[in-house]
Parts: structure tokens; C-alpha cells; sequence
């Protein structure tokens, strides 16, 4: 029996975005880890009306993000070096920037336009980046 080939070979993959280390991974999935652990509070705080929103939405949006950051970054030490992962970082960092200062500002009363703006237009413009990437 002849084994059939590919027509084109599959490119390598990237190569990693920073040399290999074995402590750079660990340290940043155990910091990031234990503020993803933390950010559950945001369920319970939604649960009992300290927070406008709803228990469920933050329950789905805490449940995605550690399945990514528990169930494949910290499961697969393939993925650990890739460029993919620090723009995830990143995304969820800016996210973050955003969203606490517009929280603020619409329980003072006083939230601006252009932070709404950014707020909704950051999440959308960094998820079209991250899937891009």
C-alpha cells in the first residue's frame, strides 16, 4: 500500500517568541494564577448586588479565562513560549486597565462617553487582535 503524501509540506511552527526557560512560564502562571483564583470574588460580589451584573456573566467570563490559563497554558508547556500566549497576557491586562476606571466612574455618576467608548471598543478591537493572532 503507497502512502499518499501532502501536496505542500506544513510550514515549521513559529519559533518561540523568547528563548526557552523553565522558570519564566512558572512564575508568571503562578502570579497570574493566583489573581485568576482571586478574581472568582467577582461571582460572589455580582451574587450579592455589591457589583451591577450578573452572577452568570461573570461566572462564564471567570470560567473561560481559567480554562485557557489552567486547562491549556498551564496543562501544555508547548504553548508556554508562543507569542500567542504573552498577546492573551496582554489582552487581558488592557482589558482590565479599561474596564476598573470605568466601573468607578459610573458608580460616582460621573462615567464620560469616551470611556464607555473605549471600554466597549478596547474588548472588541483586543478580541478581532487575538484572533488574528
Amino acid at each position: 500500500m503507497q502512502r499518499c503524501l501532502p501536496l505542500h509540506p506544513m510550514p515549521p511552527p513559529p519559533p518561540p517568541l523568547l528563548p526557552p526557560s523553565p522558570s519564566r512560564p512558572a512564575a508568571l502562571l503562578s502570579f497570574s494564577g493566583w489573581f485568576q483564583l482571586a478574581s472568582a470574588l467577582e461571582i460572589l460580589h455580582a451574587a450579592l448586588g455589591l457589583v451591577g451584573g450578573s452572577p452568570l456573566t461573570a461566572l462564564m467570563q471567570w470560567a473561560g479565562r481559567s480554562n485557557v490559563l489552567f486547562g491549556v497554558v498551564a496543562a501544555v508547556p508547548e504553548v508556554q513560549n508562543r507569542a500567542a500566549v504573552g498577546a492573551m497576557f496582554l489582552a487581558w491586562a488592557l482589558s482590565e486597565v479599561v474596564r476598573y476606571p470605568w466601573y468607578a466612574a459610573t458608580l460616582a455618576g460621573a462615567c464620560p462617553h469616551w470611556l464607555t467608548w473605549l471600554r466597549c471598543g478596547s474588548r472588541s478591537l483586543l478580541g478581532l487582535s487575538l484572533w488574528v493572532v
